[in-house]
């Protein structure tokens, strides 16, 4: 199945999701693939190269435990101290960007550091590995990696 054959599968499965939910659904879906370069022009255009697993993958993560890690999970009551609280430095500092953006951002950083023909030869590795669990199976199965 090609990368894109995955997306519009998941797209169909997320709006069956949906509606059979009446329109709230408690799933988020996403689609991961082997097939994906690496777009180092923005971290989100990133996203795809480093989702990348050695098959075709689902991840179906419930949005109640998503919106809980949004919005952290506080422990109990927070107090503070407004005498010791500088209001005009809280205002003048920027907001903190959200999750999936300082995730992404970490990703470009990761991969910008490491190198993309690094990042490159670690998932031929994880191919290979894969190859070669697969041919212990089943022999005549063709060796991906190695394509």
């Amino acid at each position: 199945v090609t990368r894109q054959e995955l997306g519009r599968w998941v797209e169909g499965l997320r709006k069956a999701h949906a509606a059979r939910h009446g329109r709230k659904p408690i799933l988020a879906i996403e689609g991961f693939h082997p097939d994906a370069g690496a777009d180092t022009s923005s971290a989100e255009r990133l996203t795809p190269f480093v989702r990348r697993t050695p098959d075709p993958t689902l991840q179906l993560t419930r949005l109640a435990v998503l919106e809980r890690i949004r919005r952290g999970s506080p422990s109990g009551t927070a107090f503070f101290d407004p005498s010791v609280m500088n209001v005009d430095e809280l205002l003048a500092s920027p907001p903190k960007p959200a999750l999936h953006e300082r995730i992404a951002d970490q990703n470009l950083e990761t991969v910008l550091s490491l190198g993309v023909p690094e990042i490159e030869r670690r998932y031929r590795d994880i191919l290979r590995d894969r190859d070669d669990s697969y041919a212990g199976i089943d022999p005549t199965i063709i060796r991906r990696a190695d394509a």
